[in-house]
């Protein structure tokens, strides 16, 4: 069953958002915490090295005595990006945890899970996969406990 619900993982993922309070939960590279996706999917591995951000870090990891602590003022790579993360709110840790937000409907984010919601919107998306095994995954997926 698990190795079935990680192949569904990268669609899953256009599902879930980050909303930073502490930033000691969502990657910076990796969740959707500005809601633009992936920063890596924008910036390629390059996007590391122009804003100066480990790899593996937190969102957390980007700031310093409670300002963003990352390059690019002067770069002409991803100029507008680095006015995005600036212009966010700056993650402290009194601000309690980050918050996983689940999509509900376009635009509409909440803080829980439903299996229901996200098997519908898995089920539409299934009209672009073909064949028996997509099919087979989603009657699983909504066969398992919520």
């Amino acid at each position: 069953m698990w190795r079935k619900l990680l192949k569904l993982r990268t669609q899953v993922y256009q599902f879930i958002r980050y909303e930073v309070n502490d930033g000691k939960t969502a990657f910076f590279w990796f969740d959707d915490w500005l809601q633009q996706g992936k920063l890596i999917d924008i910036t390629g591995a390059a996007g590391t090295y122009h804003l100066g951000v480990a790899r593996t870090a937190r969102v957390c990891d980007a700031v310093s005595q409670e300002v963003w602590n990352i390059r690019g003022q002067r770069s002409r790579f991803f100029h507008d990006l680095y006015e995005r993360i600036l212009s966010a709110p700056v993650p402290h840790r009194c601000q309690g945890q980050d918050d996983v937000m689940w999509r509900h409907s376009d635009g509409d984010y909440k803080p829980y899970f439903s299996s229901a919601e996200l098997g519908s919107k898995l089920e539409k998306k299934r009209t672009q996969c073909s064949g028996a095994k997509a099919s087979g995954l989603l009657k699983e997926f909504h066969a398992s406990p919520s």
